[in-house]
């Protein structure tokens, strides 16, 4: 699904791309940051797949925010290139593909980060 997180990403200004780029880390340096707390500790990613069909996976794609401020043709054209995607079916992994249901890879990465004092 890579082909979508780059469609979306086509899109996008260099700050709506913080979490491939990982411009998110910078919070950690802000002078407020370490005044208030610890340094971050176990940042961990987990990669995941949830249950997905060709309209949930374009309901997502145009929920991001860089295509979701776009105007009604270029989320058109955005829409179209999500069907394409889907069709072509280049490195799905079918749940069900009578169903078009395909598994959907997801990351959620997760930063413990104490207050200072605590």
């Amino acid at each position: 699904m890579s082909q979508i997180r780059d469609l979306v990403d086509a899109h996008a200004t260099p700050e709506q791309m913080t979490s491939r780029t990982g411009l998110w880390k910078k919070f950690f340096t802000i002078p407020i940051y370490s005044q208030l707390f610890e340094p971050p500790t176990d940042i961990e990613a987990w990669p995941y797949t949830l249950p997905a069909t060709l309209e949930i996976v374009t309901e997502r794609a145009l929920s991001k925010s860089p295509l979701a401020v776009q105007n009604d043709e270029v989320k058109k054209k955005a829409e179209e290139t999500v069907k394409e995607i889907v069709e072509k079916g280049d490195g799905l992994k079918w749940i069900d593909q009578e169903k078009g249901v395909f598994e959907y890879p997801y990351k959620t990465q997760v930063v413990v980060i104490k207050q200072k004092g605590n």
